[in-house]
């Protein structure tokens, strides 16, 4: 299993040897299971964040669809433009008004 270790790893191979034939004890499952059920929980809330962003966002489709060509955009971020300054652009007497 060490083996499979990869970059920075690779480096600790005794170490990692060692912690796998370490013993688990009752007190450290009880807290693997308690982390790993704030990870699932935590994955649940995440999914239903993004549901509701993605229906909150649906009317503005065109825009996210247009926002995302532009080069290291992705949907977050598009997002978030549209949540900070919204779609309608003649809100803004120039360019640099809204980059002001």
């Amino acid at each position: 299993m060490a083996q499979l270790a990869r970059g920075r790893m690779r480096r600790k191979l005794v170490e990692l040897e060692r912690a796998l034939h370490g013993r688990l004890e009752e007190y450290h499952r009880f807290l693997l299971g308690m982390q790993m059920s704030r990870i699932e929980a935590i994955k649940a809330d995440l999914g239903e964040l993004d549901k509701r962003l993605r229906t909150k966002l649906a009317p503005y489709s065109q825009q996210m669809h247009l926002l995302k060509q532009i080069p290291g955009m992705d949907w977050v971020i598009a997002a978030t433009i549209i949540a900070e300054i919204g779609v309608d652009m003649t809100a803004f007497a120039s360019a640099a008004h809204l980059a002001s």
